[in-house]
């Protein structure tokens, strides 16, 4: 009898362990599924806010990232007020700060200490915040890159295996904050790793099959989930700023709302709202998200007329 009831208790034990089957979409459904979001929120915020800058180098001092009055409520309900699907933040851009508690360098959230005490995770309370609104998460990563640092944009304990250690930061990320609709790649065919992008990209498949991957300013779906145009940037360098108008490939096409990536001093729209709206029009026309980018400010909001904007825009929408 004793047997039995070892026997029952250990395949209930068994039976309660195995790991919950993750239903995995084919890629033209999850595009599907992402156009109909139509409307995202860029977020770039991160030690270059601090510096003046659109492009830190990573040597500068986290000492400096104290937002007063962060509150990620609060770009959630500007986010909700303009009818966003999806939202985008810059967990780690140019200068390889993490936003996050990173187990693999010291260049993280918690070497912050006047944000939090140190014991802040601004990915935490973004995800939290967001979809507490309903608004789907994706998160900015970038990747190696020639900003003028020695650090090529990524911490100093990276420095000897660059693809082991985006990997493992990858996988925090994929992990620690439940799912996650798209990582936005920048600098993706940089010339450190991007002989090995493929490796990465089935890298976070394989962490989560749903998620999409956006390499930035890819029109290969070899490379990436969902065509991107940077359109500021495609436009300076004289190349196609969107897609075409019978375009059929899914796309997203990210713009700025201010004049600058990052919030700057003098910060300010840099158009009017009818330009916007259009855009917005336009952009879903032709198969594509639109996404479009503010700074938060020094004390950790989103400006008030920028939120306006943002408002506005989204009653196309409806």
């Amino acid at each position: 009898m004793r047997i039995k009831i070892i026997f029952v208790f250990a395949l209930i034990l068994c039976i309660s362990c195995k790991p919950v089957k993750v239903q995995v979409k084919p890629l033209p459904q999850l595009q599907k599924e992402f156009l109909g979001l139509k409307f995202g929120m860029f977020l770039h915020f991160n030690l270059a806010t601090y510096h003046n800058v659109d492009w830190a180098l990573g040597t500068e001092d986290p000492l400096i990232f104290k937002p007063s009055s962060l509150d990620c409520n609060q770009w959630a309900q500007v986010a909700k007020d303009a009818n966003i699907g999806y939202a985008v933040l810059t967990v780690k851009h140019t200068e390889g700060f993490a936003l996050w508690p990173s187990k693999y360098t010291a260049y993280n959230i918690q070497a912050a200490r006047n944000f939090r005490g140190g014991k802040g995770d601004l990915v935490k309370e973004f995800t939290d915040a967001f979809r507490k609104q309903n608004i789907k998460v994706g998160l900015y990563y970038c990747f190696p890159n020639n900003f003028g640092s020695d650090l090529h944009g990524l911490p100093k304990e990276a420095q000897d295996d660059y693809v082991t250690f985006i990997k493992n930061q990858l996988t925090e990320l994929l992990t620690n904050y439940g799912d996650i609709l798209l990582v936005w790649c920048d600098q993706y065919s940089n010339k450190y790793t991007g002989d090995r992008w493929k490796e990465i990209y089935q890298h976070i498949k394989t962490l989560q099959p749903n998620c999409l991957v956006i390499a930035n300013n890819s029109l290969d779906f070899s490379e990436t989930d969902i065509h991107s145009y940077e359109y500021p940037w495609l436009l300076s360098a004289g190349k196609q700023a969107y897609p075409i108008a019978d375009n059929k490939d899914a796309a997203e096409v990210c713009d700025c709302s201010e004049n600058a990536w990052f919030w700057k001093k003098n910060c300010a729209l840099n158009e009017s709202i009818d330009v916007k709206k259009e855009r917005l029009k336009m952009i879903t026309q032709r198969n594509s998200n639109y996404l479009l980018n503010t700074g938060p400010d020094t004390t950790g909001l989103i400006r008030s007329e920028t939120a306006d904007l943002f408002k506005e825009i989204g009653r196309v929408l409806k």
